[in-house]
């Protein structure tokens, strides 16, 4: 009789033991389906029946003194049908949310097909001197901001973040509804440039920071003799040139790039330089930056301390700021707006020399970490300490030299993330420098988890032990426990 009993026990819980293996399968199968078509068809984009953004991070400062002015966001699609739309409608919420926030700012929506009269002179395209130079089509995804005279045209995917593929990573709404409501406003845009010429690798992410900010950019090639910066040109940006500039011999007559960075920093320019530490031979380069007293150390990287560390190897960190009137009055302007950390990956330490031949002021702007130590090929080559590798050297009058080693802090998954401060960095250094506008504070929307990106090595150490000891142990005592219980009953 007991033996009865014995297998029909045995047999109930082989039996639920399959059942539950199989449903566990079930769901892992289910996963890998799931995940596959996220992964090659985009499907995370429709999860959700609507999505919601609230955008309120751009301070009402960036919109100050316009009460005397219009602005009209102008859709190209119906009311009914951006309403509808999962993806467009987070543009229509935005615009009515800026419409509630400022009195200027007034929405229509235009049947392109019906009214086409309604967007023929938007379809004119000029160049900066106001001369027509072509037409551009409007679509019933063209979102056209305009007051008075002015006016400018977006297509709906300017508002979105695309990977190569075209797909959707976050929702950028916010900071591009700003800075399409401020072109319009101003008057007068500054000029951003970027140079070409010595193998650089323009970040496109960076580059659109500048025109949400209401800069025109442009590209040019210092190299050439032709090579003429605008007079409206306010800031020159250099990334990672594998190739050196060019300098001329003293009373050869030539003029180099070398010469337009001078004239363009005595003019009271900016001149942004990121620099990879692996990369040698800029040697004239080199020498124009120690005249500003900046050198960088090729070849050498920090690593940080575990608390500031965000990879196991310590190269990816987040950065602390320096002290002084530079770095203090930016980690102000970034605290209003964000309690974020940045983050940085491979970068050198730098060497600042507040004597130079220019006599500008030399001022740290971050360290990567208050304790990092240099390392070269794998071997520490250096002493603990806090090491600078953003620094900026300037004069009272105008005109300075921003220098960063390494790019990682202008990549596009970092300057698109809330939970990373870099984006509010930068236009916190051009409220600095230029005293620039800029929609700092603006937020995204990102259609991926976010929940680890703030964790350092100390504190991913940390969790780790909750999870591999303390959980495990908690377990083990409350299992104890009732296995006493039962054997007491």
């Amino acid at each position: 009789m007991n033996q009865h009993k014995t297998e029909g026990r045995i047999g109930r819980h082989l039996h639920a033991a399959s059942l539950t293996a199989a449903f566990i399968a079930l769901l892992v199968v289910l996963n890998v389906i799931v995940f596959a078509l996220t992964e090659f068809y985009g499907w995370y984009v429709y999860v959700a029946p609507q999505y919601e953004h609230r955008a309120e991070g751009v301070a009402a400062s960036y919109f100050e003194n316009e009460k005397d002015k219009k602005v009209d966001v102008i859709f190209c699609m119906e009311e009914d049908d951006l309403r509808n739309d999962i993806v467009y409608n987070l543009v229509w919420q935005t615009a009515c949310q800026y419409k509630e926030k400022y009195a200027f700012i007034n929405i229509k929506n235009i049947n392109i097909y019906l009214e086409p009269q309604e967007v023929n002179r938007f379809k004119e395209v000029y160049d900066s001197d106001g001369n027509k130079i072509g037409e551009q089509n409007i679509t019933r995804d063209t979102v056209i901001f305009s007051s008075g005279d002015r006016f400018t045209v977006f297509r709906m995917s300017d508002f979105f973040f695309l990977t190569s593929e075209q797909r959707i990573t976050a929702y950028n709404g916010e900071e591009f509804m700003a800075s399409g409501i401020r072109y319009v406003l101003d008057d007068v845009r500054p000029i951003v440039y970027f140079t070409t010429g010595h193998g650089e690798q323009i970040s496109s992410a960076y580059a659109q920071l500048f025109v949400c900010a209401g800069y025109e950019m442009r590209t040019i090639d210092l190299s050439r003799e032709e090579s003429v910066l605008d007079e409206r040109a306010s800031v020159l940006v250099c990334m990672n040139p594998l190739y050196d500039f060019e300098k001329a011999a003293e009373d050869s007559g030539l003029h180099t790039d070398i010469d337009r960075l001078e004239e363009f920093i005595r003019k009271g320019g900016t001149f942004q330089l990121f620099l990879d530490p692996y990369v040698r031979g800029l040697d004239n380069l080199s020498g124009f930056l120690h005249t500003y007293g900046l050198s960088m150390k090729n070849g050498t990287v920090l690593r940080a301390d575990e608390k500031d560390a965000v990879s196991i190897d310590g190269y990816t960190l987040m950065p602390t700021y320096a002290s002084g009137d530079a770095a203090d009055r930016i980690e102000a302007l970034v605290g209003e707006v964000s309690s974020s950390r940045l983050i940085a990956k491979e970068v050198s330490p730098l060497t600042l020399q507040e004597k130079n031949d220019k006599g500008f002021s030399v001022q740290p702007l971050l360290y990567a970490g208050n304790l990092s130590v240099p390392y070269e090929n794998g071997k520490a080559v250096g002493e603990e300490g806090a090491y600078p590798f953003a620094a900026l050297s300037s004069q009272k009058n105008g005109g300075s030299v921003a220098l960063f080693s390494g790019m990682f802090m202008t990549a596009q998954d970092i300057l698109q993330s809330d939970q990373r401060a870099n984006r509010d960095f930068f236009y916190s250094l051009l409220e600095y420098t230029e005293e620039a506008k800029t929609p700092k504070g603006a937020t995204t929307l990102v259609f991926e988890s976010t929940l680890l990106e703030n964790l350092t090595i100390a504190e991913s150490n940390r969790y780790a032990r909750i999870l591999i000891l303390w959980v495990p142990l908690a377990v083990t005592l409350v299992g104890a426990v009732l296995l006493l219980k039962r054997k007491r009953a």
